[in-house]
Order: structure tokens, then sequence, then C-alpha cells
């Protein structure tokens, strides 16, 4: 699934997804163009407030013309580890047939030297973007970074509701 993000200056980043299928299906191909705005930061204090938005726009097998999902996080940094904490809620279709969503997302890192990270991300909720997933960061070179790590669904984990996540990012700067 390509993504691309880009830092457009004061704190606010944008970028585009183009989701499709994880796991055995029809192929739903989505683009989600996204915005995520940090609107306070704190250094000193280790303190980041942002919020953020994901258009959904269904381009194959349409169940649904458009929808967005919108979050909020507050983060703390403590000496190497951040912690996040925030609240979403997807429009109608996003995440589940016929139902507006809202939950929490969570998540935790903590840097082991200047190339590896140990993370977690939890997105609360019985629905398809409800997942743990543990993980680490691996950065070989300063403008490239990977991540490797394993989605674990917050319902039918039994059926099948997990897989490998590999993702690769390249800094411009």
């Amino acid at each position: 699934m390509p993504r691309v993000i880009v830092g457009v200056g004061g704190n606010v980043e944008v970028g585009l997804n183009v989701t499709g299928n994880v796991q055995p299906g029809r192929d739903s191909t989505t683009l989600v163009p996204t915005v995520k705005w940090k609107f306070y930061e704190n250094k000193k204090k280790g303190v980041a407030v942002a919020a953020g938005t994901n258009l959904f726009i269904p381009i194959r097998n349409r169940d649904y013309n458009i929808g967005s999902y919108s979050y909020f996080t507050v983060s703390k940094t403590i000496n190497k580890t951040r912690l996040t904490a925030g609240g979403y809620v997807a429009s109608k279709n996003v995440f589940a047939t016929n139902a507006v969503r809202a939950g929490g997302q969570f998540g935790v890192e903590q840097t082991i030297d200047k190339r590896v990270s140990i993370a977690a991300d939890w997105v609360t909720g019985k629905h398809s973007g409800g997942y743990f997933t543990p993980g680490l960061t691996y950065r070989p070179t300063p403008k490239i970074t990977t991540y490797w790590a394993y989605s674990i669904g917050n319902a039918n984990t039994r059926l099948g509701n997990h897989y490998f996540l590999f993702e690769i990012g390249y800094n411009l700067n």
C-alpha cells in the first residue's frame, strides 16, 4: 500500500495513502488524502498535541462514496519514552457498515539507540480499524526508516485477523 507524507511547514503534514486489501477478499482500493497538524509543542516539557483527518475515497468495489477518520492526540516524552493517547471518530462505513465508530488510540515508543526503537500502537474497537500493533523501527541510514510489526485485530483474531506489517520510509530532507 503506497503512502507519501510531506511536511509543508508550520508543523503540518499532508499525505496520500492508497489502501487496499491486506487479507483475502475482494479488492477495495481507496484513496486516502491526509492532513495532520501538531498545533502545540513544548519541547522543554516533552508535550505535544496534534489533530488530523483522513478522507476515504473508495475507487473500486465501493460500499460507500466518501468517509473520514479524524483524531486528536496528546503525547508526553519522558527520557527516551514517548507515550501517546487520544481519541478518534470514523464516519459511517469507514470502519463498520452503516455505523459511525469512535474510540481511543494509544501508543508507546521506546528509543533503544539512534537506529532502533520499540513501539506499539492500539486503536480500540471491534471493527476494521481496531488493531494492536507492536513492533520496532530500524534506521539503517539517517534518510531511511523501516518499520517491522505484527498487527493483531481486536476481533476475529482466531479467524485470521492478524498480519505482519513492513513499511519503509525515505526522508527527502
